[in-house]
């Protein structure tokens, strides 16, 4: 009998941080290293800021993608951060208002492949249009469908949309099944939090795998949101970051 192939545990992490609110970065690469994050896909964030935290933790490598400029702050956008190198290079490409670039309607997905020790892993990530604009957002869904590869992936971000929803049910008979999902089929968890950030108020993020590695996922998990809850979580971010295990096979 040939002997298991090897499989190398990543955990991914889906986190928008708020960047306009002036995260610090050194807090949120500290809770990152506590984690024990390998690859994480940051939604909200500056590139400065972006930057300072993979100075300050063993996220090194990874790719920062302007979303847009605004008035008061400075140029927001998406990242992903590995602790392994990224293989190929960076795309993002915008799912809307391609040339809005002042205004935070704008959508972007932006993709990589981490060399992990297991081999390649695809990791997009994403920031959907709000919820007041469902027809825009399945829009959106539909262009990335045509972008992301189909197996050994990842899809993560805020979705803006709500568990049950159905733009989550095209994703899932596209091949993109939720994480959080696979572990703790019959839990509701709260990954949003009131504008106050004084109650936990609603679920808008996810790491969504390919149908490949469903069987792959270990563990999933929303820091400041399960027991025991930890409230000092809700001072960094409007979001809690959504934490997932995929023990990832070699390939």
């Amino acid at each position: 009998m040939d002997a298991a192939k090897p499989e190398t545990p990543v955990w991914l992490v889906s986190w928008n941080v708020q960047g306009r609110a002036m995260v610090d970065p050194g807090e949120i690469a500290r809770r990152l290293d506590e984690l024990e994050a390998d690859i994480v896909c940051f939604q909200e964030i500056h590139r400065s800021q972006f930057a300072a935290v993979r100075a300050q933790s063993r996220l090194a490598h990874g790719n920062w993608w302007f979303k847009h400029w605004s008035i008061h702050y400075a140029a927001e956008g998406l990242a992903v951060a590995s602790r392994w190198p990224v293989a190929a290079r960076p795309g993002s490409v915008a799912l809307s208002h391609k040339w809005r670039w002042l205004h935070y309607t704008r959508r972007i997905a932006g993709g990589v492949t981490v060399a992990t020790d297991a081999g390649p892993l695809h990791v997009w990530n994403t920031h959907l249009s709000p919820d007041d604009a469902s027809a825009r957002r399945l829009a959106e869904i539909h262009q990335l469908l045509g972008l992301v590869p189909t197996t050994r992936a990842v899809v993560a971000g805020d979705l803006n949309v709500r568990p049950g929803s159905h733009e989550l049910a095209v994703l899932a008979e596209a091949g993109w099944i939720d994480g959080h999902d696979i572990v703790h089929p019959d839990s509701v968890v709260a990954t949003n939090l009131t504008g106050d950030r004084r109650h936990l108020k609603q679920r808008l993020d996810y790491v969504l795998v390919s149908r490949d590695l469903v069987d792959h996922v270990a563990d999933a998990s929303v820091p400041g949101a399960t027991e025991p809850i930890d409230t000092s979580w809700w001072s960094l971010s409007d979001h809690l970051p959504l934490v997932v295990e995929v023990t990832l096979p070699e390939g």
